[in-house]
């Protein structure tokens, strides 16, 4: 809540808080910087998120007379960032105020004058920062404004206020690998004039004509696609009374012509034969500090990292089980017991088993603009003990479970991570292994003991802003990111996937001791119906089954 302050000049009457409440919120956030931050008197707060596209939303507690708003921006003299404003009587139909603009370089704030327009809702979208290495961070330290004096708490009567409603966008999805040109459509639910743009948040009167527009139905061809692309393309639609839509989008992607010399659709249910660890003398895991390599089966290769003191066949595990099953009679089991902080080891200690692809297309960085669909099965032991959400317990002590590795330094793009009793979507953004690299978390589910879930993970794999990722779990659309970088700015290529555990924390001693105290001694899970798919539309060829 924000304290009122009213003053007048010349004949205004000012406000940096109008009403008692006013709700403030947001497409995302990260890091715990909420949208609250960016009004609540406080400019060493902030809201902060990334992605080009996110907003901030805003809604009086009545109509009012916007006469200006102000912006601060953190590092506004050395940072310029991205934006517009949209303004609505209802929220559900937007018009554009500002359009997409760059902030100046400045401490102080940023003021646009609002030339007291009506509005009960005010809208922020966020596009990034002029910065090559913070391209897709948005933040704002604060948001003031300014109101007039209004005598009514409705819309005016006898005005058409009401922006056209667009829908029934195409083409969309993945269409056939060889088109190069399609016809790109919408409708309204009046008469309108419709453009669009291959880029988002532009305004109206900088975007392309549609080739037939004025009525309901508005189309026009766009050419040059090619394989294995994905494209949007941002539509924005003005009624007669000059009421412009909100940004409406169409998306859709052309297959990958698919070589016949990789095999289209991977799959293991872990019911064959399987080569047992063999035990490493000291000296042996010495010579890598206690991490090694070695065939787990003639698909798979196993990653394990040990303690060169500890004995990796009792303290670690990545073998053939038949304990429990999403299918048939075995699964593949992932165990480690971190080592001893009482007889702490000189090189690594134990804290990584994995499998991974070999020999296979699976096992190769996919090339940026491939489509690759994951599913996978996971079980966690009715036992298995959680890190209580206590403090910055859960983070200090989260572990990786699937990882997307880009064959360099540095930090998964992608990984799915156990952080207290949730699972986790990890996304890394920005350029490999540097200080500029973003971390967003999204929150799949609360983890259910006991029982199997079922995974997909779709990825495009991109790096300029153009790729995308969903998740469902059970069958369920858990998470999804359109528009954004699954590949590292630096990166040539997509990534590769790991499943198993990499506990990294345990690597330090006093992570180890801290988990003792919660009676975390060991780590036990089980995956299964491991398949993998390069391609469109292959949730069906994924998905786990009995």
């Amino acid at each position: 809540m924000k304290t009122t302050i009213i003053f007048l000049i010349l004949g205004y009457c000012y406000q940096i808080f109008a009403c008692d409440e006013v709700q403030v919120t947001s497409s995302s956030h990260r890091r715990g910087n909420v949208a609250q931050n960016a009004y609540d008197n406080d400019e060493s707060t902030r809201w902060e998120t990334s992605g080009s596209g996110e907003y901030l939303d805003f809604e009086f507690c009545e109509f009012k007379k916007l006469n200006s708003i102000r912006l601060l921006f953190p590092r506004g003299n050395k940072i310029g960032y991205y934006y517009s404003i949209a303004i609505s009587l209802d929220g559900k139909s937007f018009s554009q105020v500002l359009a997409k603009t760059k902030s100046q370089r400045t401490r102080s704030y940023i003021e646009h004058s609002l030339a007291g327009i009506e509005a009960k809702f005010l809208k922020i979208i966020t596009y990034g920062t002029d910065q090559s290495r913070r391209s897709d961070t948005n933040r704002i330290s604060e948001v003031e404004f300014s109101f007039r004096p209004t005598d009514t708490t409705s819309p005016p009567s006898g005005t058409d206020t009401t922006a056209p409603q667009v829908s029934n966008g195409s083409p969309s999805g993945a269409l056939s690998s060889g088109t190069q040109q399609v016809e790109i459509s919408v409708s309204t639910d009046e008469n309108a004039q419709c453009r669009y743009s291959s880029n988002l948040g532009n305004s109206y009167e900088s975007m392309q004509n549609f080739s037939q527009t004025g009525e309901t139905v508005h189309q026009s061809s766009v050419s040059s696609l090619q394989d294995g692309q994905s494209y949007e393309y941002a539509v924005l639609c003005k009624d007669s009374s000059g009421n412009i839509s909100d940004e409406y989008l169409i998306r859709f992607s052309i297959d990958q012509q698919q070589s016949t010399s990789l095999p289209p659709d991977l799959y293991r249910n872990f019911e064959g034969t399987f080569i047992p660890m063999d035990a490493r003398t000291s000296s042996e895991l010495s010579q890598n500090n206690g991490c090694f390599g070695d065939d787990y089966d003639d698909y798979f290769y196993r990653d394990t990292c040990v303690s060169n003191i500890d004995n990796e066949l009792t303290d670690s595990a990545s073998e053939k089980s038949n304990v429990v099953a999403r299918s048939g009679s075995n699964s593949v089991r992932f165990f480690l017991r971190p080592s001893d902080p009482n007889n702490w080891p000189s090189g690594e200690p134990t804290h990584r088993v994995e499998l991974r692809p070999k020999d296979s297309a699976a096992n190769y960085l996919p090339a940026l603009g491939t489509e690759n669909w994951y599913g996978f099965s996971t079980y966690f032991p009715s036992d298995f003990k959680f890190v209580p959400n206590i403090d910055k317990l859960p983070e200090l002590h989260r572990f990786i479970i699937v990882q997307f590795q880009h064959g360099g330094p540095g930090s998964p793009t992608l990984s799915l991570q156990v952080i207290g009793d949730n699972l986790v979507l990890r996304q890394k953004m920005g350029y490999a292994d540097t200080d500029g690299v973003t971390s967003t978390d999204y929150i799949v589910d609360k983890i259910n003991r006991g029982s199997w879930s079922d995974i997909v993970l779709r990825v495009v794999w991109q790096n300029n802003g153009t790729g995308l990722f969903q998740l469902w779990q059970n069958g369920s659309l858990k998470v999804q990111k359109f528009s954004t970088d699954t590949s590292y700015k630096d990166s040539q290529a997509g990534s590769r996937i790991k499943f198993g555990m990499y506990y990294w924390r345990w690597k330090e001693k006093s992570i180890v001791q801290e988990s003792f105290n919660m009676g975390i001694t060991e780590r036990e899970i089980f995956f299964d119906e491991m398949r993998i798919y390069q391609g469109s539309n292959g949730y069906d060829r994924v998905v786990p089954r009995d």
